[in-house]
């Protein structure tokens, strides 16, 4: 007989869920098997993790999941300020405005009553016996002070959460091996808590495994601070994923399925956004969490067949492509003529593009459409920043829809035919309920249903046709609901 393993680390189990047929080795394991949200239902993930090759520890569905089904829902296991972080108050979070600090440490806080609060606490008394007290400005972008704190925070995890962050990469060896990254927590959370602090009694290497987890694993949300989920960090990223997360106002985290997610598949997220190309993506990926990307997205010069980085030809209005997407120094080719590029060239367009797209009047729709007309010359019709300015136009339209007694029709036709581009793009880069495709419907459904409206009075199209697209039209309002299920959106 097959010996039972725990859903979480693999060890022998003990304890099985009187709800499923997970088992675990622990008491604290199985309570970690339970979204168990304060005020929620208790409900069973489900996951299981495992340890795959080339991937590590990931999380597996052990059964069918269905697209906007929650997989899990979690607390975090600390709070605290982003390892690089302007002055914030330590309790709280909030913005410091510069006034109070903390009467025991001297860190920012917002006022007697976030100097005692409870997360405060736990690095006041640490803090508090550094020799040199850090200076703070309230105008200043980054304080490597900030960066303590997390890192005590995490060093006094203790219990069920310690055991469970235990299995969290840290990518210490990645972080040591570059200079820049080495000699910045060298100089700050080593210094300070291992030769600083007296009678310290964290070692360097405690001090850089804390800064790595939370380097790799801290997920920003609510616009203060960053937070650390031990079961969701176990989510790897994929460039085309089939779930998604939102962080709530008590900073739990929620993960859905977006899309039909089978028994046994791997469950998946993305780390950043999806609507920017290749090079660019995977360039932010081995810099924020210090792997390469081989997915099948980044494996392949169109991008699914999106082209969401091609470049016009100039000598023969082909498509020009990386030869070798995994390959950073890669030179690019057109497919037609074989015209060929410096990656280097491709990197000082794409800077100037994004630069001139952000000089642009955001409201001015003219020049906008000068510009959309300009680049059609330069980029493929599907190229990620010919995308956003694109989506540009659809907001600024919609800006002067608002304004309008009656909407010219071409203007309506125009955000019918970006929206439904967008759409077909979001649906092989970003599939499913997603708050893309939410954002598109919305653009789409009213000029759409208005053209209808039209048509009908014109007698262009008969009744039957209009209820037809009044019926697609309601059941787009559905769906753009589902997209934004845990977004406070309307």
């Amino acid at each position: 007989m097959k010996e039972s393993l725990c859903w979480l680390c693999r060890n022998p189990s003990r304890v099985s869920c009187e709800k499923c047929t997970v088992t675990a080795c622990t008491s604290g394991h199985m309570n970690a098997h339970f979204s168990d949200i304060e005020g929620k239902e208790k409900r069973c993930r489900p996951i299981r993790v495992e340890n795959l090759p080339e991937v590590g520890n990931c999380l597996i569905a052990t059964r069918s999941i269905k697209a906007g089904e929650v997989i899990l829902q979690e607390s975090p296991a600390l709070i605290s300020p982003s390892l690089v972080s302007t002055s914030v108050c330590l309790d709280c979070l909030n913005t410091w405005q510069g006034s109070a600090l903390c009467s025991r440490c001297g860190f920012p806080v917002c006022s007697t009553e976030c100097e005692e609060g409870t997360h405060h606490q736990q690095e006041c008394g640490i803090l508090s016996q550094l020799p040199t007290r850090p200076t703070f400005l309230q105008e200043e972008r980054k304080n490597p002070a900030m960066a303590l704190v997390g890192v005590i925070r995490f060093l006094h995890l203790d219990g069920d959460l310690a055991d469970r962050v235990a299995s969290l990469m840290d990518h210490v060896d990645d972080i040591q091996a570059n200079p820049d990254l080495s000699n910045m927590w060298e100089g700050t959370a080593v210094h300070s808590l291992v030769h600083q602090l007296p009678n310290s009694k964290y070692t360097k290497q405690e001090v850089l495994r804390a800064v790595g987890v939370l380097h790799t694993n801290s997920v920003a949300g609510m616009g203060k601070g960053h937070a650390l989920y031990p079961t969701f960090s176990l989510t790897n990223h994929s460039c085309v994923c089939n779930s998604r997360f939102q962080i709530y106002p008590d900073r739990s985290i929620l993960l859905r399925a977006q899309v039909d997610i089978p028994e046994g598949e791997e469950i998946t997220t993305q780390y950043l956004t999806p609507l920017i190309g290749t090079m660019a993506r995977r360039q932010k990926i081995r810099k924020n969490w210090f792997f390469d990307c081989t997915c099948r997205r980044c494996s392949d010069s169109q991008e699914l067949g999106t082209f969401l980085s091609g470049v016009v030809c100039r000598q023969c209005q082909g498509t020009i492509l990386p030869e070798n997407p995994l390959d950073y120094e890669t030179s690019w080719k057109c497919g037609k003529c074989s015209n060929e590029l410096k990656g280097s060239t491709i990197q000082t367009l794409m800077e100037s593009l994004q630069a001139d797209m952000e000089s642009m009047d955001p409201l001015n729709l003219d020049k906008l459409m000068e510009k959309v007309e300009a680049w059609s010359k330069v980029l493929h019709p599907h190229h990620y920043l010919y995308m956003q300015l694109k989506r540009n136009v659809l907001s600024c339209i919609k800006a002067m829809s608002a304004t309008m007694e009656k909407v010219d029709r071409e203007l309506m036709i125009q955000q019918v035919k970006l929206a439904e581009e967008n759409i077909k793009v979001f649906d092989i880069l970003d599939p499913g309920l997603t708050i893309l495709k939410g954002r598109m419907l919305q653009h789409l459904n009213g000029p759409k249903l208005a053209l209808a409206k039209q048509d009908l009075q014109d007698k262009k199209i008969d009744r039957l046709e209009f209820m037809k697209l009044t019926a697609a039209s309601i059941q787009n309002v559905r769906l753009a609901a589902k997209c934004f299920e845990d977004y406070n959106i309307s």
